[in-house]
């Protein structure tokens, strides 16, 4: 019982059906979406950090720097964060910046 639990825990949550709101955005334009965000969450971990370094560097705190750093991006994965971002409305994928010749050639 515990594995069949498990299981359904590593499942993909949301779905692509609603990640791409009912099918308004193909799963390509999905995938870049969230690969632009889950950049922006990794540069902004790497700026937080290197801010933390510098900090205990200048002796300027005792915290260690992975507690200087958001939990949200210490501890969760930075595609786990774009999926949320798109899912909670945070980003937006812009209908006017995709044309429809990428469109087409993506569907083929």
């Amino acid at each position: 019982m515990a594995n069949e639990e498990k299981k359904v825990n590593n499942m993909i949550t949301p779905s692509v059906t609603v990640l791409s709101q009912n099918n308004r955005y193909n799963r390509y334009t999905l995938a870049i979406a969230v690969a632009k965000c889950a950049r922006e969450a990794t540069n902004e971990y790497q700026r937080q950090r290197a801010e933390a370094e510098r900090l205990i560097e200048r002796h300027e705190t005792d915290r260690p720097a992975y507690q200087l750093v958001e939990p949200r991006f210490r501890d969760e994965r930075a595609v786990r964060i774009g999926i949320d971002k798109i899912l909670n409305g945070e980003y937006v994928i812009d209908d006017s910046a995709l044309s429809n010749k990428d469109l087409d050639r993506i569907d083929d």
